[in-house]
């Protein structure tokens, strides 16, 4: 197209300085009263010529532009999209250092009541509890965690804790009851006894329709943990119970006691 463009140029040249002789030519045999046919036809040629060159020139011309306007356009696209590629692998890198800058963060932390506890050690145990007696409802306890926290922590209620134990229920209704499983009370193998941390255990219990099944965690606060691995078995006691017409139904309230070893 380049190429085709130049050709044309070149005949438009040629051809304006064949009009100009051709005009020249006419002029002079005019002048000496000879035949004026043969520069008459020549200049004629040489306009058409012209004319036409011009017009090829200028539809290649902007046949060019649009090309190179199209390259241009494509290359901008392409340049954008690689900006957006790169800006997207930049978030990306950014957002998943951030992750792993915020899990290093808090590996070693537990928020509960809006604070950060710092913990020391940590153990997690796999249980295996599960109690299907009552009102075909099953509840299971399948994982607990122990942690020992760095120093000295109140409890909210003028008491200090330095462990914690994080109980985790799974729990299938099997007709509309309520369970109370975030008000369990805990004793442990060494003598404590505390009751559930209800404002910071997951919202799961309570009144539950048939069929519903849930799970959470339950915290318990322990004024004191000499380690992570001096916990051998919990004991929690906690109610359930479910409405009923029949005065002779003595099992519509019932309550739990749940041992746990943990290994």
């Amino acid at each position: 197209m380049l190429q085709l463009s130049i050709a044309l140029q070149i005949i438009f040249i040629i051809a304006i300085i064949a009009f100009i002789i051709g005009l020249i030519w006419l002029i002079i045999n005019w002048i000496r009263k000879k035949s004026r046919k043969a520069p008459m036809i020549f200049s004629v040629v040489s306009l058409i010529v012209l004319v036409v060159s011009l017009a090829g020139g200028v539809a290649v011309s902007n046949e060019i532009n649009k090309t190179l306007s199209s390259v241009n356009t494509s290359t901008k696209a392409k340049s954008a999209k690689n900006t957006d590629k790169d800006e997207s692998s930049t978030d990306d890198a950014d957002y998943y250092d951030d992750e792993s800058s915020s899990e290093t963060d808090n590996k070693n932390q537990i928020e509960l009541d809006d604070d950060k506890i710092d913990i020391k050690d940590s153990k997690e145990y796999s249980t295996t509890y599960s109690d299907s007696s009552w009102a075909g409802t099953t509840v299971k306890i399948d994982k607990v965690t122990v942690y020992k926290t760095d120093g000295e922590y109140s409890d909210g209620d003028d008491g200090k804790f330095n462990g914690i134990a994080k109980v985790h229920f799974d729990i299938k209704a099997g007709r509309d009851i309520s369970m109370y499983a975030s008000q369990a009370t805990l004793n442990t193998n060494d003598g404590q006894q505390v009751d559930a941390d209800t404002y910071d255990s997951d919202d799961f219990d309570g009144d539950l329709n048939s069929g519903a099944h849930t799970d959470g965690d339950v915290y318990f606060l322990l004024p004191k943990l000499d380690s992570v691995s001096s916990l051998k078995t919990l004991r929690l006691k906690f109610t359930s119970d479910y409405d009923t017409d029949d005065y002779d139904d003595d099992n519509s309230d019932h309550s739990y006691d749940v041992t746990v070893n943990l290994q």
